[in-house]
């Protein structure tokens, strides 16, 4: 096997993230068998368990696909790195992104590197990052992706975007974008203004889908940054997520509104099976995160500053 560091703005603290990657396909605590795997270290959240609750709630949603999650102790070198969070590599295969061989998929990535293949759209101010399949600027999958994307802005934006047969409903699959919103709505999830870390896939000749979930250490009131965005996400009242340029437009239409109160009407009764989870959940790694803590001795105090794009 081979392992190696990963993330962004995760890699420049102590604590380090890693992926993995196995000569053969592996059942990983057996889930699906593949090559490779992620090693969360949530040292932003300080309860460890943010991701981990928005992986459950996405798994308990009608979205198709949401990571695994598996809380392990890491020993590297055999010397003792804290706890983490196992996760899958979000990535296009049968058993994770399900889009076929020449489907597609995208973050929307304001930390996309220099050598990453992104694109914009009016509506969408960061990059739009092709994360699979491999593409080169001007090829013919490249083309097709990115005018897609600019054909459904065009679309969201205009007079009759509500049109039962050339509207948005033509473009976008109004279930997981609903589903993807109420979960990121609910856990006010700071990056998840279509700034990071918020995917969608796309099959050929299908829709395009919001999805799958990723990086809620900032969520659930963990937005200890600054000042305007932490005075929202850190509120259980109002808004965050339906501020985004495109979901703003698209609660312009009572059909969309529709669908939301519906999918809410479903999930609610499930928060008592969340809350049920939470205790769980600390309570088997009671032991180990103060082992976590000892190791990284972050408690009580602040780790840093960062930027955030409001819109």
């Amino acid at each position: 096997m081979k392992i190696k560091g990963r993330g962004n703005s995760t890699w420049q603290y102590r604590k380090k993230p890693y992926k993995i990657k196995f000569d053969s396909k592996i059942p990983m605590f057996g889930e699906a068998p593949d090559k490779e795997w992620v090693l969360l270290a949530n040292y932003l959240d300080k309860s460890l368990l943010r991701n981990d609750i928005a992986f459950y709630m996405g798994g308990i949603s009608n979205l198709e696909y949401t990571s695994c999650s598996h809380f392990v102790q890491l020993y590297l070198n055999g010397e003792y790195c804290g706890v983490y969070q196992l996760s899958e590599q979000l990535k296009i295969a049968k058993s994770r992104v399900n889009v076929g061989d020449d489907g597609f998929l995208l973050e929307i990535d304001a930390k996309a590197e220099s050598e990453d293949i992104t694109f914009n759209v009016p509506h969408i101010e960061m990059p739009i990052n092709i994360k699979e399949p491999d593409v080169e600027v001007g090829d013919a999958s490249y083309n097709y992706i990115t005018e897609y994307l600019r054909q459904v802005d065009e679309v969201l934006f205009s007079e009759n975007f509500t049109d039962s047969a050339n509207g948005y409903t033509r473009f976008l699959d109004v279930e997981s974008f609903v589903d993807w919103y109420l979960i990121n709505e609910i856990t006010k999830n700071a990056d998840a203004i279509f700034y990071t870390s918020c995917y969608m896939h796309l099959a050929r000749n299908g829709k395009l889908k919001m999805g799958p979930l990723w990086d809620f250490d900032l969520a659930f009131g963990g937005y200890h940054f600054d000042e305007p965005a932490a005075d929202i996400c850190n509120n259980p009242e109002g808004f965050w997520i339906k501020n985004v340029k495109w979901y703003s437009r698209l609660f312009q239409d009572p059909y969309f509104k529709e669908v939301v109160k519906k999918e809410w009407e479903e999930f609610k009764p499930r928060i008592p099976m969340i809350k049920e989870k939470l205790e769980d959940v600390s309570s088997c790694i009671n032991e180990a995160q103060a082992m976590n803590f000892t190791r990284w001795p972050v408690i009580g105090t602040y780790l840093g500053a960062s930027i955030i794009c409001l819109g």
